[in-house]
């Protein structure tokens, strides 16, 4: 379980770099670009824990 939580820590942090990063070389940012930020990472987690908890992935393996 330590693994999907450190997917979402480091999904959120690589965002916020590459969000400065942007702003940094001239582009502009508002509130889609603030909510993907805070959303991506947690969706992909749970996610990822629900394919993991899955039965399909457990008939494939």
């Amino acid at each position: 379980m330590r693994d999907i939580a450190q997917i979402k820590i480091v999904r959120m942090v690589l965002d916020i770099i590459m969000v400065i990063i942007g702003v940094l070389l001239g582009g502009k940012f508002g509130i889609c670009t603030i909510a993907t930020v805070l959303l991506s990472g947690p969706i992909i987690q749970a996610t990822v824990s629900t394919v993991k908890k899955s039965k399909i992935l457990k008939n494939i393996s």
